[in-house]
């Protein structure tokens, strides 16, 4: 519903997608808004979207199947494929060469389309089938140099494959204990950072599958810090992390869809040691209720150093967009101070209709499993216990009344003496 690239923010309405440009100037957010409508897209509902890298090109699948793939170029929208999908969409993403947009189905499969190959005469190229999932498919991450795709599903598994040859399997990331919504690479790095159902972050090397370290995000602000070598166990009422992102290098910013929270944490990558996190810092939601959606933009602000703007779409009973800056002190670079910016023409109320459902929203639910009554499993168990020892019992009864009818026919029935004959007569 909501995705950025450089200073552009784009949502998904019911009628169509509207793009904003940002610019931040002392404190303050001037927005200029464009709306396109569906049926100028030749698209139907929206059900995810992404944009390249350098927002040179952007990728929408909609609710009729179809990943259509749109020239951005001065912010002016030209259709350049129309492909159909199998099966619904979950997540699209580029190679940071913005050569390939990578589709991942629900269903598990993924698949590839050439870009460069859209430009040329001849036939247009068909979606090239990478690899598939056994379990529903959550999200896609490519990595800075294009060698590896990540990818992961409700079955708390991570698979790492070459992207050119996707049926060979690097690693599997194994530890979470819920399943994963969100994975994302490190810039210029293989260090892959997950997210999903069970309020941890993870760090992990995604070449061998390591988990490096992880830490548990809470509301109490006794956030822990779990090593690669320990097990983490799952919480009552976890925090589900629904958008992950990384600003700059080392900097994970996070929101959630079941507490009213975002977070932000650094990644320590110090030469020498071994990856780990830093403490994390929360904010609080407004109206005290989770986001429905949030994007993270890098925006110039005239100094030496862009902006990163945390942006969520509030679920309130009118709901809008809110702007937070980030920034951290250079003596203390665990903290990070959470401002509140003002925007100057922001999205009109009669444009934010949102769609109902809201597709993210709906995946994450499908990727929720249902919580299975131990009680009555127990119940069962014992009364098949009971009814097995019934029919034991039974049988060793019915065993029993046999032997002794056999003894006391044998008892019962006379032999040749008592009958008075002797072996002289016969």
């Amino acid at each position: 519903m909501l995705s950025a690239a450089l200073s552009t923010l784009s949502l998904s309405t019911q009628d169509g997608l509207i793009f904003c440009a940002l610019n931040l100037q002392d404190s303050i957010i001037h927005m200029t808004n464009n709306l396109y409508k569906f049926s100028d897209m030749s698209c139907s509902d929206v059900v995810t979207f992404c944009f390249s890298p350098t927002r040179k090109y952007l990728a929408v699948t909609d609710s009729t199947k179809k990943l259509l793939l749109y020239n951005f170029s001065n912010n002016v929208c030209v259709k350049i494929a129309d492909k159909e999908i199998p099966r619904c969409a979950a997540c699209v993403t580029f190679t940071q060469d913005e050569q390939f947009v990578v589709l991942g189905e629900k269903s598990g499969n993924v698949y590839k389309l050439s870009i460069p190959d859209l430009t040329t005469e001849g036939d247009q190229p068909s979606l090239d089938l990478m690899l598939g999932h056994l379990s529903i498919l959550s999200d896609i991450a490519v990595s800075y140099d294009g060698k590896l795709l990540a990818t992961c599903d409700r079955d708390e598994k991570i698979r790492i494959s070459r992207f050119q040859q996707p049926f060979v399997i690097e690693a599997f990331c194994l530890g979470h204990s819920c399943f994963i919504s969100q994975l994302t690479f490190l810039p210029r790095s293989y260090l892959l950072v997950s997210a999903g159902g069970d309020g941890y972050l993870r760090l992990w090397q995604s070449e061998t599958g390591t988990e490096l370290s992880s830490i548990q995000l809470t509301l109490d602000g006794e956030t822990k810090k779990v090593e690669a070598e320990e097990n983490s166990l799952s919480v009552v009422n976890p925090i589900i992390i629904h958008r992950l992102f990384i600003a700059e290098t080392d900097i994970c910013v996070c929101s959630s869809s079941s507490h009213p929270a975002a977070f932000v944490a650094r990644i320590h990558t110090d030469q020498g040691k071994l990856a780990h996190w830093g403490t994390p810092s929360r904010i609080q939601t407004p109206g005290n209720r989770p986001l429905l959606d949030s994007a993270l933009c890098i925006v110039d602000s005239g100094g030496d150093h862009p902006r990163i703007i945390f942006i969520g779409l509030t679920s309130e009973d009118t709901p809008h967009l809110v702007f937070w800056s980030l920034s951290s002190p250079t003596h203390s670079p665990d903290s990070f101070d959470w401002k509140e910016l003002q925007v100057v023409n922001p999205i009109p109320e009669s444009l934010l209709k949102l769609p109902d459902p809201i597709p993210r929203l709906e995946l994450l639910k499908s990727l929720a499993k249902r919580e299975v009554d131990r009680s009555m499993i127990e119940t069962y168990e014992e009364n098949k216990r009971i009814r097995h020892q019934n029919v034991s019992d039974r049988r060793l009864r019915h065993q029993q009344k046999r032997q002794a009818k056999k003894h006391q026919k044998q008892s019962v029935s006379p032999g040749p003496c008592a009958l008075g004959i002797t072996s002289d007569i016969l």
